[in-house]
């Protein structure tokens, strides 16, 4: 919270700015270009995939602007092509371009490419006279190459140009993924660092911090030894001028538990897409005024709300766009602003900061039951059709006593399908003991606290994200200890052929993405099952449980390809003697007498089976309007039973 806090008291002339070391771990003032390696050498998709997620690790503090660092990523094989993009000047851009990389190479797999290859179109798109990308002739350039590329004399052949780019300011740093440093003997790079395939599952924060400080952040010969610039992220954050209310002591000691990182599944699950920008959630911040939470604790708080709503769309006549509105609360509560009420962040920001309706207060009592009531109430009587709704909760205290009670109301607004994310406020030095039971009140996983190191901000905007990433109804949600991901599965109750229930998928999706499912992990197999065991229940079905998943012998390349092009997944679960190409170049999974659901082939056009269809969700990247599943069956042209049983889903 001190970091955001930090950002926004500069823009309003509160506190001075000191100086700090340059870069370090978060670059100030660069051109920087990351390659990623898509290729073969990579040896499975998942291998790839970690490569990004420690790259968007890698990355994540890092600040992009038009006139300090500039970040372009290049994917090499990726698509079976060179992926590239421009310089990108927002973090939103570079992580959004990163992800896409994640699920370009999850549906199209890894493909061969050659040194020679990825330098050439470094040169031609960054380096050279009139490149289609230039960089700024007055900042230190950069590129930080991953890669398994091990021709050497591919590699050798590229001495020359690697000469050329070194001479217009690039500083080359190979990060050579198990391959050896004397590969790259005789071509111009500033350094090799070397890591194995399996760290990119276990590397360490100071690892990274290598990669940025020997990569990104060594300073060129010639220029000035003295940083010109302040690179203001490892600045402390000095207190807001203000006089704190003294805040009651409390006589239980405590220690505060660090954070237990949330749990990465086996498996790579389609993440939901997180965009501010194109968010669609109506939200009600409600916000603790007591005397628990005082002047400096509330000014605080208000640059946290203010932040996480910086990016998002005030725009009404854009269905993509969020609605916010505000309740304080002590003994009582009261809707401060209505939702809606603003429709431009300006003049949210005006009034968040200077409006004077939010201002702390010496009543001792606090009634979260009254604010959580309030704030529901209001967006039942203003929330939108078929919106996702949340309640952003800011407390500085907790209790459960007599009236005060609120956890009876905040399961009832869970049961209504509205959301609660709690924000536990605790003060540096003060004692988090009961306040951090706030928790309780929050929609699983949604419970937060100003203590925990990372930013607070960044966190209540990933749970607005979870908020905004849902299925329509009768679709299955992929959730994994209570984290929602990206894939909406159904179960189509009409047996088909493989090539028909894979065009049925296709057409259920409003996004044309649908597909039939793709099995990468025994967790994903199991929820696929549980589904589809409930829904064989309900339709009181007779034939043995079975269906089609999206996985399909290529006589080209003589394997088994996932639809979407996927290849080299790690994960397959074929029934003991399978797989057997006579019995046919497709595959469905099949309930056995153990009750275990196992993959079998099956002939293509005259064998049939029951869909199992994967979509993506509804989130920030894909709207769903209100009348999206008819649309859907509409263009199936299902026939006309059918089509009544699923016009009900939504």
């Amino acid at each position: 919270m001190k970091s955001l806090l930090f950002r926004l008291l500069c823009s309003i002339s509160i506190v001075a700015i000191a100086s700090a070391k340059e870069c370090y771990t978060t670059p100030c003032t660069r051109d920087v270009i990351l390659v990623i390696d898509g290729t073969t050498g990579m040896g499975t998709t998942d291998n790839s995939v970690q490569e990004i997620y420690m790259v968007m690790n890698l990355t994540s503090n890092w600040t992009p602007s038009q006139t300090g660092l500039r970040v372009a990523t290049i994917g090499l094989s990726i698509v079976n092509e060179v992926s590239y993009t421009d310089y990108l000047t927002t973090y939103q851009d570079l992580f959004k371009n990163l992800d896409r990389m994640r699920k370009q190479t999850t549906q199209f797999g890894l493909h061969p490419a050659t040194f020679s290859e990825i330098i050439g179109f470094i040169y031609d798109y960054y380096v050279k006279e009139k490149a289609y990308f230039p960089a700024r002739k007055d900042v230190m350039k950069r590129i930080l190459m991953f890669t398994t590329l091990s021709n050497k004399n591919d590699i050798q052949s590229q001495a020359a140009k690697t000469q050329l780019i070194k001479d217009a300011g690039f500083e080359l740093t190979i990060v050579g993924i198990d391959i050896d440093k004397s590969l790259y003997d005789g071509i111009a790079y500033h350094k090799f660092i070397p890591m194995t395939m399996s760290q990119l599952f276990h590397y360490t924060e100071a690892f990274l911090d290598e990669l940025v400080n020997d990569g990104i952040c060594l300073w060129d010969n010639g220029w000035p030894t003295t940083p010109a610039q302040i690179c203001t992220t490892s600045t402390s954050t000095p207190k807001p001028t203000t006089t704190p209310t003294t805040k009651p002591a409390s006589t239980v000691k405590t220690t505060t538990p660090k954070p237990t990182p949330r749990p990465i599944p086996e498996g790579d699950y389609m993440n939901c897409s997180c965009s501010m920008p194109t968010l669609w959630v109506d939200i009600m911040f409600v916000i603790d005024t007591s005397a628990s939470m005082t002047d400096g604790g509330l000014f605080e708080v208000i640059a946290d709300i203010v932040t996480i709503a910086a990016e998002m769309n005030f725009d009404h006549s854009n269905p993509m766009s969020v609605r916010i509105g505000v309740v304080s609360f002590n003994s009582d509560a009261e809707v401060v602003y209505p939702l809606g009420y603003h429709n431009d962040f300006q003049s949210f920001y005006n009034d968040m900061f200077f409006g004077n309706k939010l201002n702390s207060t010496q009543v001792a009592e606090l009634n979260l039951r009254e604010g959580l009531e309030v704030a529901r109430k209001h967006l039942e009587e203003h929330g939108r059709e078929k919106v996702q709704k949340a309640i952003l909760l800011y407390s500085s205290a907790y209790t459960e006593a007599g009236n005060d009670n609120a956890l009876q109301v905040s399961k009832s607004i869970q049961i209504s399908g509205m959301y609660i994310i709690t924000v536990a406020y605790v003060e540096e030095g003060d004692n988090p003991y009961g306040v951090e039971q706030l928790g309780k009140l929050a929609s699983p996983g949604m419970n937060l606290t100003s203590l925990d190191p990372r930013r607070v901000f960044g966190l209540a905007q990933d749970a607005l994200c979870q908020v905004n990433c849902f299925c329509p109804t009768n679709w299955v949600q992929l959730n994994i200890t209570y984290r929602k991901f990206g894939e909406c599965y159904f179960l189509n109750t009409m047996a088909t052929d493989w090539m028909a229930g894979n065009m049925q998928c296709t057409n259920m999706s409003p996004h044309k993405e649908g597909r039939l499912a793709l099995i990468n992990s025994d967790v994903k197999s199991a929820t696929l099952q549980a589904m589809a065991i409930k829904i064989w229940r309900k339709e009181g079905m007779t034939a043995p449980l079975n269906y089609l998943i999206g996985l399909k012998y290529d006589d080209v390349s003589k394997r088994y390809i996932w639809e979407g092009g996927i290849t080299n997944l790690n994960y397959t679960d074929w029934e003991e003697g399978y797989p057997k190409l006579n019995e046919g170049k497709c595959v469905a999974t099949y309930l056995n007498i153990f009750a275990e659901m196992k993959w079998k082939n099956l002939d293509c056009v005259a064998g049939t089976s029951f869909p199992m269809c994967q979509i993506s969700t509804c989130d920030s990247e894909h709207y769903c309007p209100p009348n999206m599943v008819t649309d859907i069956y509409d263009r199936m042209r299902m026939k006309k039973p059918l089509i009544r049983r699923l016009r009900q889903y939504y």
